[in-house]
């Protein structure tokens, strides 16, 4: 969870790579996904999630995807990676 806070979207691929669950929850009821649409600058940690197989359609204890959280933060609206969360978050 800490890493897809992490301004460093290589630290979370490594850990991905390494065998960390994409889809795990934490304490709070939310996915890497969800926090790194919540707070994270870079819009790369959202891509390598999505690209690693998050699920942009999984719900917090609040009831909310990703995008969701992602309308509130300043750095991810408007990016190619907003577009890919907002895509997934419809398939199906």
């Amino acid at each position: 969870m800490y890493a897809a806070t992490n301004h460093n979207s290589k630290v979370l691929a490594v850990l991905l790579s390494a065998g960390a669950e994409v889809n795990a929850w934490d304490s709070k009821g939310m996915t890497a996904l969800m926090w790194a649409a919540l707070s994270n600058p870079n819009p790369e940690v959202t891509t390598t999630l999505l690209n690693a197989g998050a699920d942009a359609r999984a719900k917090s204890k609040d009831g909310k995807i990703a995008i969701d959280y992602a309308q509130t933060s300043p750095n991810l609206k408007g990016t190619d990676a907003y577009r890919q969360l907002k895509g997934a978050a419809q398939l199906k």
